[in-house]
This record gives structure tokens, sequence and C-alpha cells, in this order.
């Protein structure tokens, strides 16, 4: 079984992080040779292909150009409150033989220029069983990757709050209308990272008679496991005598969907109490922010590498993910797989991350002081080795590899 997995990048961001995780899984698996091709690759892995590279050095260019360009145009001309992407990809993975020789072809995220939503209409054309992962909302709506406390996508998106200009709202209306075409492909089928993300397309206008499934994202089991703490801690030079509150995110405290300012909030809650300290990954925490939480705090930068993460999760005593829009957000899942607690907003697909048994340690989304209460709590728990495993048990039995992979080949085995 060939299987094509079509992405922007392979490990930057964690929709490409994802998609290249599930590529591995399957190419663990007996029977399935799977490949990803994408605009963008960074890894050495023989089973990424990089498309741009079949292309002249012109379009390279437009890319590149495309990649600076277009954000800076949409910026001026829309003005969102969050990410928004006007399908202008220019590449043709349709005509690659990876594509026509695959017996299965998955579209992952897709933006930054790579293709656009009539390139995702010639892949249909193929007729082959098509999946479309939707790591987002964007699929759905008029472009916003997220669309908040906004139902327009269950509508029509034609008053899009994200948007002020007549030009704006006229490429809101548009990009809607070719994401409708989408619809009437038979070999078309939506996957969700979430039982939360299903809803939304159950709800939808363009797409509640698709056909649509759950299907988890996989994690490797082999790197997010329980480390003893005391080691964790030595190794990245963290104090071995106090608590530890973990805050990671893409962009860390600038990331306007990831709830820093509720966080911070809570934070402060904890008047200063010097037994317990915070690390950042994702950004640098600056010192005026420091100073207003009131904690000492460690701040790590971007960290791209699986086992680091592993040794900072096992290190600390307490997640937070303070999220105010999130799908499937994966460093809940690799937290508690380490054996970490978690806490935070009850926002999207976060309660599906949760293992059953703590999903109580979720509050209702921006509500600080409720937050920082659950913080408070459970830094006051004991969590022995038993409940590290058990969180990691529960881990694995749903988002294992194996475990995913295999709903995945019942879905393909499925006569519908």
């Amino acid at each position: 079984m060939k299987i094509i997995h079509i992405s922007t990048a392979d490990r930057s961001g964690g929709a490409p992080i994802a998609t290249y995780r599930l590529n591995e899984a399957m190419n663990a698996t007996d029977g399935i040779e799977s490949k990803m091709l994408v605009m963008n690759k960074t890894s050495s892995s023989d089973k990424v292909v990089n498309l741009s590279g079949r292309y002249s050095t012109f379009k390279k260019l437009f890319t590149r150009l495309y990649s600076i360009i277009i954000p800076a145009l949409q910026y001026r001309t829309l003005k969102p409150s969050g990410v928004f992407s006007i399908s202008s990809g220019v590449h043709h993975p349709s005509t690659s033989c990876l594509v026509k020789e695959a017996d299965i072809i998955y579209i992952h995220w897709c933006n930054g220029g790579y293709i656009n939503l009539k390139e995702i209409r010639r892949i249909l054309r193929l007729g082959k069983p098509t999946y479309i992962f939707l790591h987002d909302m964007w699929l759905l709506t008029g472009g916003c990757h997220n669309s908040l406390d906004c139902n327009g996508f269950i509508t029509d998106c034609h008053a899009c709050p994200f948007v002020g200009s007549r030009l704006a709202q006229l490429m809101v209306k548009r990009q809607q209308n070719l994401k409708r075409l989408l619809a009437d492909f038979d070999n078309l089928t939506l996957l969700s990272p979430s039982s939360w993300m299903d809803n939304q397309i159950a709800i939808s206008r363009n797409f509640k008679n698709v056909r649509h499934h759950v299907t988890y994202n996989p994690l490797p089991l082999n790197i997010f496991r329980p480390i003893d703490t005391a080691i964790a801690r030595q190794i990245l030079n963290l104090p071995e005598d106090k608590r530890l509150i973990l805050f990671v995110a893409d962009g860390g405290t600038s990331n306007p969907y990831k709830g820093w300012r509720h966080l911070k909030e809570a934070l402060i809650s904890l008047n200063q109490d010097q037994s317990t300290e915070l690390i950042v990954i994702g950004n640098n925490l600056n010192d005026t922010e420091s100073r207003e939480i009131g904690l000492e705090a460690h701040s790590f930068g971007r960290i791209h590498d699986e086992l680091a993460l592993a040794i900072f999760y096992s290190a600390a005593d307490l997640f937070v993910v303070s999220s105010l829009a999130d799908n499937a957000p994966q460093v809940v899942v690799e937290a508690q797989a380490c054996g970490c607690p978690v806490t935070g907003f009850m926002t999207g697909g976060i309660p599906d991350m949760m293992i059953p048994a703590e999903r109580s340690n979720l509050v209702n989304p921006k509500d600080s002081q409720a937050l920082a209460k659950k913080i408070i709590e459970i830094l006051k728990r004991t969590n022995s080795e038993t409940d590290k495993m058990s969180r990691h048990n529960h881990i694995a039995a749903k988002f294992g590899e194996k475990s995913v992979v295999d709903t995945h080949i019942q879905l393909w085995n499925r006569k519908e």
C-alpha cells in the first residue's frame, strides 16, 4: 500500500510535526510504504521528498517572495486577530509521480505558498481515496485558522469579523465558494485529531455532508516516556528543591492563541511563592514579565529536539496549557506521556487529549483565578512513579503509533 502525505513542511510547526510522526508510524507498519511530499524539508529522512526541488529557479524565487510579501499584504488588507490565510499556493503536487502512483492521498496543512484550492481539486480528480486532515479550522472557514467565538463557518462567512475592507470580504467569499466545490467529490474524507474538530465539521455549512472521522495524532512513545525527575533536572541544570511549572507553545508567550495573559494573571495570584518557579519554552521571557509574575523564570526559547522536550516534561511538576483556541495540542499528550500532570483551559480539543481521570484538572477558558486554584491544588499532590506510569500507559493506549495506524487501516478498509 503506497501512501503520500502532502504538507507544506516536515518538521517546523505543530501540523508538520504531526504529519511527520504519522508518516514515520506508517512506515514502521508492515505492508505500508509512506512518503511526505513537502515544499520545505528540514529533516534528513529519505521518506520525505522536497517537491520544490523539481521546479525552476524562478519558481523557487517566487515562493520565497510569497513568504515575505503575502503576509505583509494580508496584514495590511485583512488585519486579522489571529492567523488568516488566503489560498495562493503555486506548486502542483498532482503532477508528481509519487502522487500518481499512490494508492491513498493525505492532504495536511498546505498553506504558506504551497498549494491552492484549485490544486486540491486537481488532486481529487485523480479519483484516489483522498483524506484531508484538519490540523486547524482553515478548511471550514473563510480564511481564519481558528474562528474563536465566531460561528460564521456554520452559515457562509460572508460578514467576516476578522477583515475590514470590501476587497477582503470578497476574498473571503471567493475562498468559501472554492472550498464548497470540494464537498462534491465522492472520494473525499475529512479527518480530525479531536472529537471537537469533528463536531465543527458536522455543523459547518460546506462539509457537514462529507464523510468525516476522528483519527488521533500518533506519539513516539520510545521518546516520550517518564524519566527520573532528579536526573532530568540535573541534565537541564534546574533546581531540585523547587516546584516547577512548565509552559510550552509555538511562539511562546507571544502567540495570541496560547493565552499567556491569562496564565500570567494566574501566576501572579500565587503571591510570589518562593518555592515555585516557571519554565518557558517557545520564546524568551523578558525581565519585566518575570518581575510582574513574581516567580523565578527559566526561558529556553525554541526547542526542536524531541528528546530534550521529553526531559523538560519529566523535570516539571506541572504542565499548563492556557490556550484560547486549540485543536489537538500535542504538547498536552507529550507531557502526560512523560508522567507530568496537566492543567489548563477546557478549550477546543484539549479535553480529548487528557487522560479521563484528570479531565477535571481543566477549567473554563480565561478564568485565571480558577486556573490559579488548580495550579496550587495539583502542586500539593504527590506525583508518584505509579502515577507517572499510569499516565504514560493511558496515553500509549490512545495515541500510540500502532493504535493510530490501525485506525487509519480500518478507514481504508471501510466500504461506504
